[in-house]
């Protein structure tokens, strides 16, 4: 993806407030990226629909819009840290939105609990 706002088929999270700052702790993208990888034998495996790029000086996650159909609860988790810091957020639309809403995700069943003599 070009250094521009170009973002078909991408969300494009940016490391700036919509008042204009730049997000802080600077490392924030790595750590959200690192949360939606995996750990293969002792190595951070990134998953390739999120991807850390900085974008017009600005430290950014270029996330395929795939990703909110294969990992909606991942996609959701950043969405909502775009939304908790106010971070300017670009490309979303109302299909992936809803694609990624944590209520019509998959859960697994809940935990069932056997007491002893039961």
């Amino acid at each position: 993806m070009a250094n521009t706002s170009d973002t078909d088929g991408h969300i494009i999270i940016r490391g700036l407030t919509h008042a204009g700052r730049r997000f802080r702790p600077s490392d924030w993208a790595e750590r959200l990226s690192t949360q939606s990888g995996t750990f293969v034998g002792g190595r951070i495996r990134y998953h390739p629909y999120v991807q850390l790029r900085t974008l017009d000086g600005v430290k950014s996650l270029v996330v395929d819009k795939r990703y909110a159909v294969e990992k909606p609860l991942g996609f959701a988790h950043l969405l909502a840290f775009a939304r908790g810091n106010d971070l300017v957020v670009e490309g979303l639309d109302e299909a992936t939105a809803t694609a990624a809403d944590p209520a019509g995700a998959r859960r697994p069943e809940p935990l069932r609990v056997r007491r002893a003599g039961t």
